[in-house]
């Protein structure tokens, strides 16, 4: 069963600028990451699919490692920044 939010917190489809290329605008650092009603059951799935599924789950390309390390580590600066995370 799929986990979704029971609402979205915007509409980028209602955006005249977004509405052609949605998600290709620039976002503010800090706004990126959202915490929402759907991030504790989606984290509790994935924790169980890495434990039961171990080889499913994360891949890399190893032609992607240096891109993959730049976006880990901005995402770790900025959950390091979100009140509210355990």
């Amino acid at each position: 069963m799929p986990i979704l939010q029971s609402c979205l917190p915007y509409t980028p489809w209602s955006d005249r600028a977004l509405c052609r290329f949605r998600g290709l605008q620039p976002v503010a650092a800090g706004d990126w990451l959202q915490i929402d009603d759907a991030y504790g059951a989606q984290m509790v799935e994935k924790a169980r699919l890495i434990n039961e599924r171990p080889h499913d789950v994360p891949a890399l390309n190893e032609g992607a490692r240096a891109a993959g390390e730049e976006l880990l580590s901005r995402v770790v600066d900025e959950v390091r920044g979100i009140d509210g995370l355990p």
